[in-house]
């Protein structure tokens, strides 16, 4: 009976498609030699240390606390979205990433060794691709948001300010007031992005002064005078206020900014006293 049955059985050649989606991708010798072990599809896992920061990154600044919230995710979870990446154009053992530096970023501080990357072919979209995903993320600072318009103009993936506001979906207005933050000084660039500030009405008035000193007596850059003087008049401030609310600490510290270093310095000496006392 079990003879007949064998007899009965036809084994078939699988399909050229069949085969394709069965055989595991190979990658060559010189693939592998670059730092690329093994592949699935177009996802290639590449060493952390081969990775570097695109050199036309849009984004400055990095929130740490969002680093670090994205690490908790990935250790739980898995690192789920690839980085984009690209041949790098100044060193050939190297890789750029054009799409997910904020995830390299939290895989490095995991120890991750190897990331899923997809390896971008066609290089001259690598800079469209940073500059509109970027453009994309709410959290992005308007000075970055500025010099990447400039930038989507600079190198013609857009050519004018309306295909900007047509391929984001915005208003053109919100790209002409946002490009117009290019003409600021680098100094008061830079205070900008590393203080957060974001205020469309302080930049309004910004762009409307000339001299450097005005704009920096505007955001109260350097004004040790002004500060000095302002404590010399005050009589009795309260410069700390410490309240327990259900439970909480609530804290109001806003008036330790008219102190000098001196006061600064002698509040601290009473303050180290109080917390000995706490011991």
């Amino acid at each position: 009976m079990r003879n007949k049955i064998k007899k009965g059985i036809r084994y078939k050649k699988p399909s050229a498609g069949l085969e394709s989606m069965a055989t595991p991708n190979q990658i060559s010798s010189t693939r592998s030699s670059l730092g690329l072990e093994g592949s699935t599809g177009d996802l290639y896992q590449i060493k952390v240390e081969l990775l570097v920061p695109y050199k036309k990154q849009a984004r400055k600044m990095f929130d740490q606390e969002e680093i670090n919230a994205l690490a908790v995710t990935i250790k739980e979870h898995g690192l789920r979205q690839p980085l984009t990446v690209m041949k790098s154009t100044s060193n050939d053992s190297t890789y750029e990433v054009i799409s997910g530096e904020r995830r390299l970023r939290a895989a490095r501080q995991l120890g991750l060794n190897k990331v899923p990357c997809v390896i971008l072919q066609d290089v001259s979209k690598a800079n469209e691709i940073a500059l509109i995903e970027n453009l994309h993320r709410i959290d992005l600072h308007p000075i970055e948001m500025a010099e990447a318009y400039q930038a989507l103009l600079d190198t013609n993936v857009c050519r004018s300010q309306e295909e900007i506001a047509e391929k984001l979906s915005i208003k053109k207005s919100i790209v002409s007031e946002t490009i117009k933050l290019n003409n600021l000084q680098e100094e008061i660039k830079e205070y900008l992005l590393s203080h957060n500030v974001k205020s469309r009405d302080l930049f309004r008035k910004l762009l409307t002064l000339d001299s450097l000193s005005d704009m920096k007596l505007l955001l109260k850059i350097d004004q040790p005078q002004l500060i000095n003087n302002k404590v010399a008049a005050m009589k009795s401030a309260s410069i700390l206020r410490i309240t327990l609310s259900e439970g909480a600490y609530k804290i109001q510290k806003k008036a330790m900014n008219v102190l000098n270093q001196e006061q600064k310095n002698l509040l601290k000496e009473k303050l180290l006293e109080i917390i000995n006392q706490l011991a």
